[in-house]
């Protein structure tokens, strides 16, 4: 990020003196304080001690990286998805939730405006209360935000918001439909239907749209309720989402206390795309890469085909492996390996995964034929 920022030519990050001919804040500092500002959601002079820099040099600091990051990742992190994004999609969520045209959930979120001008507090209170601002997004199942809309009133319900959306118009004018027409995996069939539009997840306050897909208030069938605990645990995505942005970016859940919109709009959209940073490098492991929902799927065949390989194919291999060690058929160099497990004191105690020691302290039972006396 350093050096995508330096690119950039701001000059704010080339000066080494202050006006008074004084030795400036490092690089690292101007970057890392926004950061720590963003992460623990507190104003920017707090670090100001931490970081041996004035309040002046800590503000411009903050304004400059919101607009670094907005302009070096914005484009990439923080846009309309393609037709090979959206074909990637489309295919991770066939592989997790066993069903095609899926495009992602759809849901909204508030944020205290602690200090909303007396004037405003009657547009901006709605059912919490207090004071709010709304944060509307799309994510797929990897919590990677492909829409977002900021600054909406708290009076506004997700029906309201709704009709404000960039991406509603959109669906409208047909431009995310020639997205569509691009991607190989639409038209879909589901059961003996045809359909040539990938739908989201919403939850009951949402307009019967046709790409809309709501869970059943009162199910009655078997098939009704079946589908209903589909819907509510596929639509979890955006819920988990959320709560990861939140505790990541502590700007984002704690309240806020500026006075203008303008003042915390533009750290929320750095957060908003330092989130799908973080979250494109956990699933491709490398920055430099270019996020692919579907990359962990793709495991290449004997025959140079693409196999795709889902969380449910995985965990069930691990169960496999787990019977096998309850059962006690364990292979010979398998148990070579638990007996020199057993005999490192420092690496059996110093394990991090509780399920892995469970499994580890069973399949030496199995072994030995008793509890473990050096364990």
């Amino acid at each position: 990020m350093m050096e995508d920022i330096m690119q950039q030519n701001i000059r704010f990050y080339y000066t080494t003196e202050t006006r008074h001919r004084r030795k400036a804040a490092s690089l690292k500092a101007r970057l890392l304080l926004p950061l720590k500002t963003l992460a623990y959601g507190v104003p920017c002079h707090v670090f100001c001690d931490y970081f041996q820099m004035s309040q002046q040099m800590a503000q411009e600091s903050c304004a400059y990286f919101n607009f670094a990051v907005a302009k070096c990742y914005h484009k990439e992190y923080l846009c309309v998805p393609t037709s090979r994004d959206l074909g990637t999609i489309l295919k991770l969520h066939k592989t997790v939730q066993n069903v095609d045209g899926m495009f992602g959930s759809l849901d909204c979120t508030h944020t205290v405006w602690k200090n909303c001008p007396k004037a405003w507090q009657g547009s901006y209170k709605g059912k919490e209360g207090k004071s709010t601002l709304v944060l509307e997004a799309i994510c797929n199942h990897h919590t990677f935000f492909w829409h977002t809309s900021y600054g909406n009133a708290g009076t506004m319900n997700d029906f309201n918001i709704l009709n404000f959306l960039p991406f509603l118009e959109r669906l409208f004018d047909d431009s995310f439909e020639e997205i569509e027409s691009g991607c190989k995996r639409i038209p879909f069939m589901v059961g003996d239907q045809e359909f040539c539009q990938s739908f989201i997840l919403v939850d009951s306050v949402y307009p019967p749209y046709s790409r809309f897909v709501k869970g059943m208030t009162q199910p009655i069938t078997e098939e009704e309720r079946k589908f209903t605990r589909w819907q509510e645990k596929s639509r979890k995505d955006i819920e988990r989402g959320f709560g990861i942005f939140k505790g990541c970016w502590q700007y984002a859940a704690n309240p806020i206390y500026a006075l203008s919109l303008k003042v915390f709009s533009k750290p929320i959209l750095t957060c908003l795309i330092l989130h799908n940073i973080l979250t494109a490098d956990q699933v491709m492991g490398d920055m430099s890469k270019q996020y692919d929902p579907s990359f962990l799927l793709d495991v290449e065949g004997e025959d140079g085909n693409d196999v795709e390989q889902s969380d449910e194919m995985y965990e069930m291999q691990m169960k496999s492996v787990h019977n096998i060690a309850n059962e006690g058929s364990i292979a010979e160099g398998f148990v070579q390996d638990v007996h020199d497990f057993a005999n490192n004191r420092d690496r059996w105690t110093c394990l991090s995964n509780r399920n892995e020691f469970n499994w580890l302290s069973i399949a030496l039972r199995k072994v030995l034929g008793n509890e473990p006396s050096n364990i």
